[in-house]
């Protein structure tokens, strides 16, 4: 039953998602980025920390 419903739900998010591609309404890196500016820079920096607090001890090793 909860394999049935996951698979509609898949189905119908794939062709509400086909949709909004057609009509041009569909979410973009450059439409979000241009709705929230500072939230999208701010993730950036988030990634970008985390990269650096991750490769820091290695890059320092030698």
């Amino acid at each position: 039953m909860l394999a049935d419903y996951q698979q509609d739900r898949a189905r119908r998010q794939r062709e509400a998602y086909e949709q909004a591609q057609r009509e041009g309404t569909a979410p973009t890196l450059g439409g979000r980025l241009r709705e929230q500016p500072v939230r999208v820079v701010g993730l950036l920096v988030a990634v970008l920390a985390l990269l650096l607090v991750t490769l820091l001890p290695f890059l320092t090793l030698g």
